[in-house]
C-alpha cells in the first residue's frame, strides 16, 4: 500500500497539465551511538572483532590491522527497483568517505583498496557476482565508477574515473546519478574538510560532475545487495570511514496527463488530485513535483496566468 498524496490545483486552464512525482529517502546516516554492530538491516563480515562499527563520531568506520577483508551489505529489495532498468526515474546513490591509504592498490594479495558498491548480484560483493560500485583501488587515488564481474577481486571496468585527479586521503562527497532508458551514468565528487565531514549532506554538495557515460550491462539484472567493503593489509591505523547517506529517486506512480476545461474569463476549476507513492516505505527526505503545462497555459497568479498551487508543498518545475 503506497502513500496517498492530495495535491490542489486552482486553474481555469485550455490544454493539460502533466504530474510526476520522485522522492529521495534516507538509507543510513549512522548518526547513533558507537556500537560494534550496524544493526537497521545491515550483515557484517569482519577480519577481526570490530573491524567494522559504528564510531564515536556517529559513522560507520571499517578498520583492521589483521590482513583481509571487512565488509557491510545490506538488502535494498523493496526501496526501489533493485533491477535499474526497471525504474521510471533517475536514481541517485549520494555518500561521504575517506580512505586514509595513499596508495591503493587493489582487491587482491597484500593489497589495499575500498568500494562503496552501488548493486550487487550477491552479499559477498569481493569474490562474486557482478554490479556497480565506485571503487579507490590504484594508485594515485582516483575516483572511478565501474562495473564488476566475479566480485570486485575480479574484472573491474571502469565506466567513468576521475584520474588524473587525486583524492587519497580526502575527505569526500560523491554522488552517483543512474537514468534508466538512457542507461547513462554521471559521478559527482567534491572534496569536503574533516571538520565538516559528519554534517555533509553529499546529495546538495556533490556538484562537481567528473564524467559521463553509459553502460547497460547489469541493469537488466536483479542488483539487490549494497554496501561497503575495505580490503586491507597488515598495518596499525588503517581504515575506512563512511559518513553514508543513500538517496534515491524513487519508483512511484505518476499521473501522466489531466485534462482540463478551456479557460473561461473570470472561472475556476478546482481540482483535486490524488497519487500514491510507491513503495509505502519512503521515510524522510523530500517529494518533487513536476508539472508539465499544454499549448498556451501558463503558471501563475492574475492577469495572463492561468493556474496556481495552494497545496502544502511546492512545484519544483513548471514547463
Amino acid at each position: 500500500m503506497g502513500i496517498s498524496l492530495r495535491a490542489l490545483l486552482i486553474a481555469g486552464l485550455f490544454g493539460q497539465v502533466s504530474l510526476s512525482l520522485h522522492a529521495q529517502q534516507l538509507l543510513d546516516d549512522f548518526n547513533r551511538p558507537a556500537s560494534d554492530l550496524l544493526g537497521f538491516g545491515w550483515n557484517e563480515t569482519e577480519t577481526a572483532t570490530s573491524a567494522v562499527q559504528i564510531n564515536a563520531s556517529g559513522q560507520l568506520q571499517l578498520g583492521s590491522t589483521t590482513n583481509g577483508m571487512d565488509m557491510a551489505s545490506r538488502d535494498m529489495t523493496g526501496l526501489y527497483g533493485v533491477r535499474l532498468d526497471t525504474n521510471s526515474c533517475a536514481m541517485t546513490w549520494a555518500f561521504c568517505m575517506r580512505q586514509s591509504r595513499a596508495s591503493p592498490s587493489g582487491f587482491t594479495g597484500l593489497n589495499y583498496a575500498v568500494a562503496y558498491v552501488i548493486g550487487s548480484t550477491t552479499a559477498d560483493f569481493r569474490t562474486t557476482g557482478q554490479g556497480y560500485a565506485i571503487v579507490s583501488s590504484t594508485s594515485n587515488g582516483p575516483i572511478r565508477l565501474v562495473r564488476f564481474n566475479n566480485g570486485l577481486a575480479g574484472t573491474l571496468t571502469d565506466i567513468i574515473t576521475t584520474s588524473p585527479t587525486n583524492f587519497t586521503s580526502q575527505y569526500l562527497a560523491i554522488r552517483v546519478v543512474y537514468t534508466p532508458g538512457t542507461n547513462n551514468w554521471q559521478l559527482y565528487v567534491n572534496s569536503v574538510t574533516s571538520s565538516a565531514f559528519s554534517s555533509t549532506n553529499p546529495v546538495t554538495t556533490a556538484t562537481t560532475l567528473r564524467g559521463s557515460n553509459t553502460n547497460s550491462l547489469s541493469v537488466t539484472v536483479g542488483l539487490p545487495y549494497g554496501g561497503v567493503l575495505w580490503k586491507h593489509n597488515t598495518a596499525a591505523g588503517e581504515f575506512r570511514h563512511y559518513l553514508t547517506i543513500f538517496t534515491c529517486q524513487c519508483y512511484v506512480y505518476q499521473l501522466s496527463t489531466l485534462a482540463l476545461r478551456p479557460r473561461q474569463p473570470m472561472k475556476t476549476l478546482v481540482c483535486i488530485i490524488t497519487m500514491s507513492i510507491l513503495p509505502a516505505s519512503i521515510t524522510g527526505g523530500t517529494i518533487t513535483v513536476n508539472v508539465a503545462e499544454g499549448t498556451g497555459v501558463v503558471y501563475g497568479s492574475g492577469v495572463g496566468f492561468d493556474y496556481t498551487i495552494t497545496s502544502g508543498f511546492s512545484i519544483n518545475n513548471h514547463h
